[in-house]
């Protein structure tokens, strides 16, 4: 199979038909307005693919390039910038990945997954319910 890879690649100025690496210029809302590609012109973004994650203005991204705009299909990472935290959803489960650890927080009540294996749950007030037997096991159980 022949490939033809410079179809990819934009000549200088092209408006549509290739892909680009781009500089987001404006975002709203976490989505990219404006972005200037590597020669200089400046161009609308008319779409984001679903995996894109929330943008900012100085964000490098690769964009499709087509006649209604830009469409934005990935962020590119900076240099150090860890990736984003892998979500998979099997067999009706979601599954969330995150070497350094997970929070979820919602004004001042906070769950917290540490990578050494330790869950943090911190409210004003925490309430377990269960319809069936409440079990509570561990080396050591502390109250108050």
């Amino acid at each position: 199979m022949k490939r033809n890879v410079q179809k990819l690649f934009p000549s200088p100025g092209a408006t549509s038909g290739g892909a680009a690496l781009a500089v987001v210029e404006a975002a709203e809302k976490g989505q990219a307005r404006t972005l200037t590609l590597a020669d200089g012109e400046t161009v609308a973004a008319f779409a984001h693919l679903s995996e894109v994650p929330l943008l900012k203005a100085g964000d490098r991204v690769l964009v499709q390039l087509l006649a209604e705009g830009a469409v934005v299909v990935g962020k590119v990472r900076a240099p150090g910038e860890a990736p984003q935290p892998l979500v998979q959803n099997r067999e009706g489960r979601i599954e969330i990945e995150a070497a350094g650890g997970i929070c979820l927080q919602a004004g001042d009540a906070r769950i917290e997954l540490t990578p050494d294996g330790r869950i943090w749950v911190d409210g004003s007030e925490v309430c377990n319910v269960a319809s069936g037997r409440m079990r509570l096991q561990g080396a050591t159980i502390e109250l108050n």
